[in-house]
């Protein structure tokens, strides 16, 4: 019986490290506004605000810039190959 393995090339037409970095931008994203990350809780007893308000309020600029900087990188990347692909 032969032996079938994973073959990543035949699953995506697009770049392995596109790939991960538009996965693990999802998760940078989420983690930088839960209100559950221990550093936001400690910040929260310290400085008498709500774990709300220091997760979201204090980081959402931060979520925004990220999102557009990975996306404009992923993008451009995937048009670029797409027009050499064309060609």
């Amino acid at each position: 019986m032969e032996a079938r393995y994973f073959n990543a090339e035949r699953v995506s037409p697009y770049a392995k490290e596109l790939v991960v970095l538009a996965i693990t931008s999802g998760s940078t994203i989420s983690i930088l506004l839960s209100p559950l990350i221990m550093l936001v809780i400690v910040l929260s007893s310290e400085n008498g605000l709500s774990s709300l308000k220091n997760g979201i309020r204090f980081n959402w600029k931060y979520a925004v810039v990220i999102y557009v900087l990975v996306q404009a990188y992923v993008q451009t990347k995937v048009r670029i190959n797409k027009y050499v692909d064309d060609k």
